[in-house]
């Protein structure tokens, strides 16, 4: 640490800065109100502009070189400013002598001009969402250059976010993923925001305000529930549990063959499974083939006529629930997952047991939704 000594007392720089500049800061702080506004911690950015080379102005004996260049070319060489440890190290070798001619020569601070950036500590916002239309994905969807959808679950909440908080960005998270044409009903799924820089904040408005303007954005297809302040380890464990949550999803599924009553109760009996999936054809080329285990925790299925059902299943974490009848982007996909649609038709084999080797005949599902993501899981697995 650079220091100085002042009267005999030895005084570090940073803590003479920090006299210097506490009360300007102080006073173009906003006043505090922790009942509007939880604490914000800042972080400060200062920079000095205008002062003479210091270095130059230690004695020749004392004074530090940079540091050499290494693995660089003459045309490609840089000027590196010297390591403050070197700067300490000759400041503290200096006699008296040399200090007061050395003091002589610094610049005044007339001469020097101080820049100062605030910024504020990110903010997290904690919440569940409900997506109720089927064109909509949950990030941006690009396939060759052409956006697919309409606008998408992140667009939404991260507009609603810059005009609640007045931020400079917005970091989006969710646990897990459906498609596009996948509604997530029921309690929503579990998702966060970063706020970056937030210039307006009121903890009393921000709630309402915030699933307001999620509302507003979407025209009503996304809605921000159960919304609260977090912090980061909340919003890390937002990522961290979707590979531990149930999940519940209902599907109208068609078959080959006139099926009974009878039919969907063996069916339905048949849970809890255990499903084992290889790796879907559609993701081969880009994932590694492997046989992966997940479980089918409930099985219940509703016959509305021989040919036409309902399907309802509660998930194990990470099961593919659904191959999209549309085109759809290889990397949005989980080639852990376990697809309703594979776990009706097979897969081409690839998934077994199925709902088509279950039923005895060929199936196929043509509509999707995500009813829960559980929290519980063992809750959701007695339900």
């Amino acid at each position: 640490m650079i220091s100085t000594q002042v009267g005999g007392t030895t005084h570090s720089v940073k803590d003479a800065l920090r006299r210097v500049v506490a009360a300007d800061l102080d006073r173009l702080s906003p006043p505090s109100n922790p009942e509007a506004a939880p604490p914000a911690p800042c972080y400060f950015d200062l920079t000095f502009d205008g002062a003479p080379d210091d270095v130059a102005a230690l004695p020749a004996r004392l004074r530090p070189k940079p540091p050499k260049q290494k693995g660089r070319g003459k045309r490609q060489k840089r000027t590196e400013p010297v390591p403050a440890a070197r700067v300490a190290a000759a400041l503290e070798a200096l006699d008296a002598d040399e200090r007061a001619a050395l003091a002589s020569t610094l610049a005044t601070p007339s001469q020097i001009r101080v820049s100062v950036k605030c910024a504020r500590e990110p903010v997290y916002l904690a919440f569940r969402y409900r997506k109720l239309g089927r064109r909509t994905p949950q990030s941006s969807w690009v396939v060759d250059g052409r956006v697919k959808g309409i606008g998408s679950v992140e667009e939404y909440v991260c507009v609603a976010a810059k005009i609640v908080a007045d931020c400079d960005g917005v970091k989006f998270a969710a646990s897990g993923r459906e498609d596009w044409d996948v509604r997530m009903l029921g309690n929503g799924r579990p998702a966060y925001a970063e706020l970056q820089n937030c210039r307006r904040w009121s903890t009393q408005d921000v709630v309402g305000d915030f699933a307001r303007e999620v509302a507003k954005a979407s025209a009503g297809v996304v809605e921000a529930i159960q919304v609260e302040i977090a912090d980061k380890a909340k919003a890390d464990a937002v990522n961290a549990s979707a590979e531990t949550k149930v999940k519940t999803y209902a599907c109208v599924v068609w078959f080959s063959a006139d099926r009974s009553d009878e039919d969907a109760r063996r069916v339905s009996a048949s849970a809890p499974l255990a499903v084992q999936q290889k790796t879907p054809v559609r993701v081969m080329h880009s994932r590694s083939l492997a046989t992966r285990e997940k479980r089918v925790l409930r099985l219940k299925l509703t016959m509305t006529n021989p040919r036409f059902g309902v399907l309802e299943l509660d998930t194990s974490a990470g099961m593919y629930i659904k191959e999209c009848g549309y085109p759809c982007a290889p990397s949005r996909r989980r080639a852990s997952s376990l697809c309703p649609r594979r776990f009706v038709h097979g897969d081409l084999g690839r998934t077994e047991p199925s709902l088509a080797s279950l039923a005895g005949c060929d199936a196929d599902i043509l509509q999707l939704d995500v009813l829960d993501v559980h929290d519980d899981v063992a809750a959701s697995s007695s339900s």
